[in-house]
């Protein structure tokens, strides 16, 4: 259950008729949600492609890299 404030509410029952109210609440939170995950989208595309162009970030990805088996035998059991 969503509790909306009396303004809000009033606001609704004004503009949406009475048996289209749930739907309506539904069909934009769901623009809401899409245009944000849209925007998130966009701007994790955007790190990744500076990322991909920043030389001195590539090496110390490179430099990481080397880290990636340290500790794990062939079996992918921890040392010990």
């Amino acid at each position: 259950m969503v509790r909306l404030p009396e303004q809000i509410a009033t606001r609704l029952d004004s503009v949406v008729p009475r048996r289209k109210r749930n739907q309506f609440i539904v069909d934009r939170l769901s623009e809401v949600i899409d245009e944000q995950d849209t925007q998130l989208a966009k701007i994790a595309a955007a790190v990744t492609a500076e990322e991909d162009n920043d030389p001195e970030y590539q090496q110390f990805i490179k430099d990481w890299e080397v880290t990636v088996g340290d500790g794990i035998d062939e079996d992918n059991a921890f040392d010990k």
